[in-house]
């Protein structure tokens, strides 16, 4: 197994724990705080980081959000209707998170629901635990897909990995 085949892997299997702990806190009800903060940073940095892999050019000029809308709309992971629209899920929700810890205009709610949107209180919401499920079973499609590459399409992503962890190591 190549290095960004085992990053694949081990990063579906945090993904995977972080959901039975994000369940099991939401299931007991006592804990009185939001987990939907970071269940979104994790969900969208695991976005970031798979579209990086999969799209992202040699020469680094595909933008973030244009990598983060590839993946989400290749009908090899996600449905059409998995998140509504790229901008809603990439400039509100995801921004929002990322920039401001809070999505613009829309809150966030941790329902056990598989839908990434829904009515709260007559109002439009994001569901960490819909869009977090969602995002996960599409990923885990992505990890599957990595497996399976082999030759020069995966010697170019083990190097795109290791160019992702210089850039971020400067």
């Amino acid at each position: 197994m190549s290095t960004v085949q085992i990053h694949a892997k081990r990063t579906i299997e945090y993904l995977e724990q972080d959901l039975v702990s994000y369940e099991a806190v939401l299931n007991d009800g006592k804990p009185r705080g939001k987990l939907g903060v970071g269940m979104i940073a994790n969900a969208t940095a695991a976005l970031d980081l798979f579209g990086w892999l999969l799209y992202q050019t040699l020469d680094q000029k595909v933008s973030t959000r244009d990598l983060f809308k590839k993946l989400i709309t290749d009908a090899r992971f996600y449905a059409t209707a998995d998140f509504i629209n790229e901008k809603l899920l990439y400039v509100i929700v995801r921004c929002g998170v990322v920039h401001q810890f809070y999505p613009k205009d829309i809150p966030i709610v941790a329902l056990q629901s598989d839908f990434s949107f829904v009515q709260f209180n007559g109002k439009a919401a994001v569901n960490a635990m819909g869009f977090y499920r969602r995002t996960l079973e599409g990923l885990k499609k992505v990890r599957d897909h990595i497996l399976t590459i082999s030759g020069k399409d995966l010697d170019e992503m083990d190097f795109k990995l290791e160019l992702r962890r210089r850039l971020d190591e400067e």
